[in-house]
C-alpha cells in the first residue's frame, strides 16, 4: 500500500508560512498536507541523530513531501527565517534521509514542496535545487530514487496541490521538473 509522508527537515520549529508570516512547523505541515488519505508527518527535531524513520518508503507509489522555501538556482533549502538551524543545502538533505533509513534501493518519489525547488537560476547557469539533491543522493547510492521540484510557486492543497494542478493559478505544463535515475 503506499506510504505519504511529510518531511520537515530543520530543527527550527517555525516557518515563514508566505501567507501569514510566521507559524508553527506543525501547523504549515498539517496546511500543505491532503486533507485525504494517511499521511505520516516527521519533524527532524522529533526523529533524533538517526533511526529508521524512512525505511519503508520502498515502493515507486511511495511519496515523502519535503518542506521548505527556495529561490531559483538557489542551492539550499529554508525556513524562510534566519535562525540556528534554518538551512539544509541539497548534500545536507540527502544525508538526512541517509541517516533516518531510507533503503538504497528504495524507488520512492520525494518531492521538493518548495517555491521554484526545480527552477534553475537561469539557462546555462546554476542548477536547480532539486537537481543538486538528486545529484547528492546518487553520490550516496541512491540511485533509483526520484525526485521531483517545481518552477513556479507552490501553495497549499485546495482540492489538488497548487503547482501540481493545471487549472489553478500556479500552475502550467512546465511546471513540474522530475528527475528519474539515472541523471547524466
Amino acid at each position: 500500500m503506499p506510504s505519504a509522508m511529510y518531511f520537515y527537515p530543520f530543527n527550527d520549529k517555525i516557518i515563514d508560512s508566505g501567507i501569514i508570516g510566521n507559524v508553527s512547523a506543525k501547523f504549515a505541515l498539517h496546511c500543505v498536507a491532503p486533507t485525504l488519505g494517511k499521511k505520516k508527518f516527521a519533524y527532524l527535531w522529533k526523529m533524533g541523530a538517526d533511526n529508521s524513520t524512512f525505511a519503508q518508503y520502498m515502493g515507486t507509489m511511495d511519496r515523502i513531501y519535503v518542506l521548505g522555501h527556495c529561490g531559483p538556482g538557489e542551492d539550499t533549502l529554508s525556513t524562510g527565517i534566519a535562525g540556528a538551524d534554518f538551512e539544509r543545502s541539497a548534500t545536507e538533505l540527502a544525508d538526512l534521509f541517509h541517516k533516518h533509513g531510507l533503503s538504497k534501493v528504495s524507488k520512492t518519489h520525494i518531492r521538493i514542496h518548495a517555491c521554484n525547488s526545480g527552477q534553475e537560476s537561469a539557462p546555462n547557469a546554476s542548477n536547480s535545487f532539486a537537481e543538486e539533491f538528486k545529484k547528492a543522493m546518487v553520490t550516496l547510492g541512491y540511485t533509483d530514487v526520484t525526485i521531483r521540484g517545481y518552477k513556479s510557486g507552490m501553495g497549499y492543497y485546495i482540492i489538488w496541490r497548487e503547482g501540481e494542478c493545471p487549472w489553478l493559478s500556479a500552475s502550467d505544463a512546465n511546471n513540474v521538473v522530475q528527475f528519474n535515475p539515472p541523471l547524466d
